[in-house]
């Protein structure tokens, strides 16, 4: 149960109760932990390879692959019933991750003027936060799976808006 000092989060039974009933097992801390295990190991390792591919295809091609297949981690952890989709999803989900996180910070570096990185920078970490508030209130008004669905598909939007103006 834990230590008797500290209480643990639970996840609203609003936000929980989806189609299928997702089993309790899914969000065990056992079953979070080891994802996020995966998800940021897939990070440090996929982060070793940037260079690399960077090189071989440059930032912009890097950023729309990564921002393409990200679309793959919601939509993965969306369709979940239990922890096995969850950690299938994460190592995949924390190579693009990697990949397309720091090739978009590069990429601002080659397309921004020096003297006006500052406020690109700015917008940059806006978007950032902005998304980290707006995903919970999505799950908290359409449900955990929707909020999840639109996740991806909004991905899926930025990375055909990154091929188009990007």
């Amino acid at each position: 149960m834990g230590h008797p000092g500290r209480r643990h989060a639970r996840f609203p039974e609003r936000v929980c109760h989806a189609p299928g009933r997702i089993r309790a097992a899914f969000y065990s801390s056992v079953a979070q932990r080891l994802g996020t295990a995966l998800y940021h190991g897939a990070v440090l390792l996929a982060s070793t390879q940037l260079g690399r591919l960077t090189k071989r295809w440059g930032h912009r091609r890097v950023l729309i692959v990564g921002a393409l297949v990200y679309s793959i981690y919601p939509a993965l952890i969306g369709a979940a019933h239990d922890a096995t989709l969850y950690w299938i999803a994460s190592a995949p989900g924390g190579v693009t991750w990697a990949l397309a996180g720091a090739s978009l910070v590069n990429r601002l570096m080659e397309c921004v003027p020096q003297d006006d990185l500052p406020a690109h920078m700015a917008l940059y970490n806006l978007g950032l936060l902005g998304g980290s508030l707006l995903g919970p209130q999505f799950a908290s008004w359409l449900g955990l799976r929707p909020a999840l669905w639109l996740s991806a598909g909004l991905r899926v939007l930025g990375g055909v808006l990154l091929i188009v103006w990007g």
